[in-house]
C-alpha cells in the first residue's frame, strides 16, 4: 500500500542523489499535521458555534437542515482535525 510517510527509515538519497535531513523532514511534517488539526478546530468551533445561532436554530426547527455553510465547516473541520491529528501522531522521529 502507497503511503506518503515512511514507516521507517529510508537509505537516505533523495531523487537527486542528496542526503535527506530525516529528523528536519519529520518536524515539518508534524508542525504541519498540527497547523492543519488546529485549522480544522477553529472550522469546527465555527460550525457549532453558528448552528448554535437563533437564526440557525429557527431554520433548523422549520426545515430539519442547517445551511450549506454550517454544515461544510462541521463537517470539513471535523474532517481536517482527524487528518490533522493522524498526520502530526504518526511523524515521529
Amino acid at each position: 500500500m502507497f503511503s506518503v510517510l515512511p514507516m521507517s527509515k529510508p537509505s537516505g538519497e533523495g531523487l537527486s542523489g542528496r542526503q535527506i535531513d530525516w529528523e528536519k523532514w519529520m518536524f515539518s511534517t508534524r508542525v504541519g499535521g498540527l497547523a492543519v488539526a488546529v485549522v480544522g478546530g477553529v472550522f469546527l468551533a465555527l460550525g457549532v458555534s453558528a448552528a448554535d445561532a437563533p437564526l440557525a436554530e429557527l431554520r433548523h426547527g422549520l426545515t430539519g437542515q442547517y445551511s450549506d455553510r454550517t454544515m461544510l465547516q462541521i463537517v470539513g473541520g471535523s474532517a481536517a482535525l482527524v487528518i490533522g491529528s493522524l498526520v502530526a501522531l504518526r511523524a515521529r522521529s
